[in-house]
């Protein structure tokens, strides 16, 4: 959408025009407005890059979102947040047999969040709507705040005793929180022990295939090679530097 003439940013050279180009950017320095037109610009670019496989309907309605104004507010989030992102996830466990360390480890913010996310991305297949699976994701670990993860071998070894237990942790994490918030967490999270609704089966949709695509992140680690980089990643990528580069590697027998 056109920006209109007294909100346009000031523009100055590339920092790359001393390399050849004379692209220019926006100065995003300039001022509030100018930065919140900078994120405006980089989220929907962003969108346009990632939701060609989306749902048709689901992409119009990221698109609307990001037509709202954006906040300018700072809103700092809960302090058990932190707590979360500080607490790794244990990985694949079962009881008798030895755990496997992968490194580095998912923490439980970085899982919570890719459910949340992941979840409005499926809802369209089930016919959900994204909110309530979208809050179940992200709170769906809040014992962890107290609770170290033992995986599936500690939820074997602690028996009958790791429902109750978990249950009154996310109580008292609840607790910390307003009223409003805390109630609307309540109900979305009562998608947690079923799949008997569109809501329910868009969440556990997103929680086993961040699980599983965590281990295939890890797996695919492992086998990475220079080859891959060097030819499927072009880590040394088209740009007015590019054969110099390329010179170095051959000269110094580096090579895919």
């Amino acid at each position: 959408m056109p920006i209109p003439r007294p909100w346009r940013c000031a523009r100055q050279r590339s920092p790359w025009s001393r390399y050849g180009s004379e692209a220019s950017t926006p100065r995003s320095s300039t001022g509030p407005v100018c930065r919140l037109l900078a994120r405006w610009r980089l989220l929907h670019r962003a969108l346009d890059a990632a939701a060609g496989p989306l749902e048709p309907g689901l992409r119009e309605r990221l698109h609307a979102a990001l037509a709202e104004p954006l906040g300018t507010e700072d809103t700092a989030p809960p302090p058990f947040v932190e707590r979360l992102v500080r607490q790794p996830r244990a990985g694949a466990t079962l009881p008798g047999r030895p755990r496997i360390l992968l490194e580095p480890a998912e923490s439980h913010a970085d899982h919570c969040y890719a459910v949340a996310v992941g979840a409005v991305l499926v809802a369209p297949l089930f016919g959900a709507s994204p909110a309530q699976p979208f809050v179940a994701g992200l709170s769906h670990h809040l014992f962890n705040v107290v609770l170290p993860d033992a995986g599936y071998a500690g939820d074997v070894l602690l028996g009958d005793a790791v429902g109750p237990m978990a249950e009154r942790l996310t109580e008292e994490v609840l607790a910390t929180l307003p009223a409003g918030p805390a109630a609307r967490i309540r109900e979305a999270r009562r998608v947690l022990p079923h799949t008997g609704t569109p809501e329910a089966r868009a969440f556990h949709a997103a929680d086993v295939l961040d699980r599983v695509l965590e281990m295939d992140f890890h797996a695919r680690a492992a086998g990475f090679t220079l080859r891959h980089a060097l030819e499927d990643l072009e880590l040394v990528h088209d740009g007015p530097m590019q054969s110099y580069e390329n010179a170095v590697l051959a000269a110094a027998g580096i090579q895919a």
